[in-house]
């Protein structure tokens, strides 16, 4: 081992003058080491530094000299001193490892339900805790304090760190289970001037029954009765009304409409996102003045295990603010998609008996009035309140 790391040469000498060398060179009280004579042939081991006086007395005694120099750490880096790539990847490498072992490359939640990753680690952005943050310049306490102060789901959270994963521990707020009071008292009262065709009470009192006309927020099941004594009673109406009522809506459309449409021209921006740190792949800019933007993320995995690496593109996609122009016919259809769409989202649990449909038409568009003959559900819940 030592001769690896110091350097050491093994050397043998034979001639005529052989034992004037051995006394000359033992004059000379160098550290020569493994010394001894066979068959006319003196051996010997003596350091790099010291070899040069061992030639030189075999040059001044006319003696032969073979050497060999033991392979050593020191021969290696020289050999290799004009190979600047490996000194520069070596260096890299020591500087990444000593980064990486000291800053966040992931970040772990335990314990959470309702509060989302993405939301905790947007908390933890704001407060500079993100991929690629020094552990050391990371204040816990200020964190954990701050998180539940943030976010009232949280009772408590712990963060700690493991290497350079970030673990955040929580414990979220359990709510206590709404219990609903069946026994608030309430009317049911009238959504629509509508007749009555069904009625299906649970509790409360009849005011009306089927058959009857309702106005607009006339009381239909009262939640105030009376006994036999004279004494008022306070009760939970509940159950369900069916009437046939009116509704009327009115929708326009222009014959002339700015819309939005691509050109069909694309831009790709590609990055390396390394720790939050996006390095672009790309050069060059869009020059788009409007355009719809689709971004797509692909983790880096090795053997199974998510780097804190990904591959990010971007693409933009040109658009432009363009004048559409309709023809009459071309504006009832449109009106006629936005008439089924209204039908869909407000009136499907209803029962269209019947529809009109009046246009008219001005110079700028189309306007439609559609009048409707509706069978549905009229009755809600109004609390009663009471000193």
């Amino acid at each position: 081992m030592k001769n690896q790391i110091k350097g050491c040469i093994k050397f043998s000498v034979s001639g005529k003058n052989l034992y004037r060398f051995i006394n000359t060179l033992r004059n000379q009280r160098l550290n020569c080491s493994n010394q001894y004579c066979k068959n006319d042939v003196y051996y010997g081991e003596v350091s790099v530094n010291d070899f040069e006086t061992v030639r030189e007395l075999a040059e001044k005694y006319n003696m032969t000299l073979d050497f060999y120099e033991y392979e050593t750490a020191r021969k290696k880096v020289y050999r290799y001193r004009h190979r600047y790539g490996i000194i520069i990847g070596i260096v890299l490498t020591l500087i990444s490892v000593i980064y990486f072992s000291n800053t966040v490359m992931t970040i772990e939640i335990i314990g959470n339900q309702k509060v989302s990753d993405s939301m905790i680690i947007a908390m933890l952005e704001d407060m500079g805790v993100k991929k690629g943050t020094f552990i050391s310049s990371i204040d816990f306490s200020s964190c954990e304090r701050k998180l539940r102060m943030r976010n009232t789901d949280i009772s408590w959270v712990g963060i700690r760190h493991t290497g350079n994963r970030l673990v955040v521990e929580m414990t979220e707020i359990v709510p206590a289970p709404e219990i609903e009071n069946k026994k608030m008292p309430c009317n049911i009262i009238s959504t629509q001037n509508a007749q009555i065709t069904a009625m299906s009470i649970y509790n409360g009192q009849i005011m009306r029954g089927v058959g009857d006309c309702v106005r607009k927020g006339d009381v239909i099941v009262s939640g105030v009765a009376s006994d036999n004594n004279g004494h008022i009673n306070l009760r939970h109406s509940f159950g369900t009304v069916t009437a046939i009522y009116e509704d009327t809506i009115n929708i326009h459309q222009d014959f002339c409409e700015v819309i939005s449409e691509k050109t069909g021209r694309t831009y790709r921006e590609k990055y390396i996102n390394l720790f939050n740190f996006k390095i672009p792949l790309f050069t060059g800019k869009s020059n788009f003045s409007d355009y719809n933007s689709e971004k797509f993320s692909f983790p880096v995995f090795i053997f199974g295990k998510k780097l804190p690496i990904s591959i990010d593109k971007n693409i933009l996609s040109e658009i432009k603010q363009t004048e559409k122009i309709y023809t009459p016919d071309e504006a009832r259809a449109v009106i006629e998609e936005k008439i089924f769409i209204y039908e869909k989202n407000f009136l499907s649990g209803s029962k269209i008996l019947e529809s009109t449909l009046e246009y008219s038409q001005t110079e700028t568009g189309l306007d439609c009035t559609v009048k409707y003959t509706i069978e549905g559900e009229i009755g809600i819940q109004k609390d009663i309140w009471a000193k």
